[in-house]
């Protein structure tokens, strides 16, 4: 029997709407217990005080326990992301797998998703998180029948370091990367995105040493994003592909740009998804991740996106790639988030477009 991958999207009107998503689940076009992963994209600040994401977490909570599905259980993977400056629109994006007796065709989205061994406070934003990560993804890799080069984009999970893991490290007299929960994001981020480089062969292990964690930008993935904001210290991998061993519609394939204005990887990543031009038809789910560059020039103009005193410039980059990204896709419904260390090349970014082709546009 094949697997079949599906991707489906829901505009929220508030941060705990989930009315749309119930009514698939009561018309049965998803099933609760085949959901591998959400993804929520909610209006608040994204930053450390946005308690939007703890209410589309809590709102998606109930409506699944209702059906007997726990996201307690770790079964599922569920990221909230809170910005959408820009154009845009809050929604959510549902991931499916399930059996099949359709038969096999060309290649098609393939879903795994993997949690690995429970990591100690020290080690966050270490070597132990890279190669913990590594294994994980290989595991992935593994479930879904997947080769490192039939993989197009691998979505991260990480722990952060919250005042419990403090208290713990303290306890034992161990140093931590970092002294509070947001200053260890970076680091858990930078770990996470240089284990999956070399589950995915495009960094070698003797290039990743423990100084270059968060240090040297010459080593990144082009194929995923690391979202922080685990309590219980695992990371959560779930890796999507084309495999000819799946079945179904659905398509993804990943891009990497590389600077913010690269719209030419945007038109490219659209087209391997099978989007037609023209925008005749719209993409099931975009997701980016990327950073201004460091150095504050973008095509050798200043900018002064990481110096405004006025805007926080991790909300600068959203509202810029909603409007970059939404005008060369033809879309609204994009993920859009920063922090983006060894994720894609510095002052770029990773994209992911999934796409069913022969999806009309509403």
């Amino acid at each position: 029997m094949m697997k079949e991958a599906r991707v489906h999207s829901f505009g929220m009107a508030d941060p705990a709407d989930v009315s749309a998503l119930a009514t698939a689940l009561e018309a049965g076009a998803i099933d609760p217990a085949a959901i591998v992963c959400v993804i929520i994209k909610t209006e608040g600040n994204g930053l450390d005080n946005d308690w939007t994401r703890v209410m589309a977490f809590d709102a998606l909570s109930r409506l699944l326990a209702a059906r007997g599905v726990s996201l307690a259980t770790g079964d599922m993977s569920c990221i909230v992301s809170g910005g959408c400056e820009g154009v845009t629109t809050p929604h959510m994006t549902v991931f499916e797998r399930r059996a099949s007796n359709a038969p096999a065709g060309g290649a098609s989205l393939a879903i795994a998703r993997a949690v690995g061994a429970p990591l100690l406070p020290e080690q966050i934003g270490t070597l132990a998180q890279v190669h913990n990560v590594q294994a994980t993804v290989e595991r992935a890799l593994d479930q879904a029948q997947l080769t490192a080069s039939e993989v197009e984009y691998v979505q991260v999970k990480a722990p952060w370091l919250l005042d419990h893991h403090q208290i713990d490290a303290r306890s034992r007299a161990a140093i931590t990367r970092a002294a509070d929960a947001h200053g260890s994001k970076p680091w858990t981020r930078a770990a996470c995105a240089l284990g999956v480089a070399l589950a995915l062969k495009e960094v070698v292990a003797t290039q990743v040493l423990e100084s270059s964690i968060n240090a040297d930008w010459s080593l990144f993935t082009r194929r995923a994003a690391v979202t922080a904001g685990n309590d219980h210290l695992q990371c959560e991998v779930v890796v999507f592909g084309m495999s000819k061993r799946w079945t179904g519609g659905a398509r993804v394939a990943h891009g990497c740009l590389e600077d913010l204005l690269d719209s030419a990887a945007i038109d490219d990543t659209a087209r391997r998804a099978g989007l037609p031009p023209g925008r005749g038809t719209l993409p099931t789910a975009v997701l980016f991740k990327g950073d201004p560059a460091r150095s504050g020039l973008l095509r050798g103009e200043r900018q002064v996106m990481w110096h405004d005193s006025d805007v926080h410039p991790l909300r600068h980059l959203r509202a810029v790639m909603s409007g970059v990204i939404g005008a060369a896709i033809g879309s609204t419904r994009i993920f859009v988030s920063a922090g983006a260390e060894h994720q894609g090349p510095q002052g770029g970014g990773t994209l992911a477009v999934f796409a069913e082709p022969s999806a009309p546009r509403p």
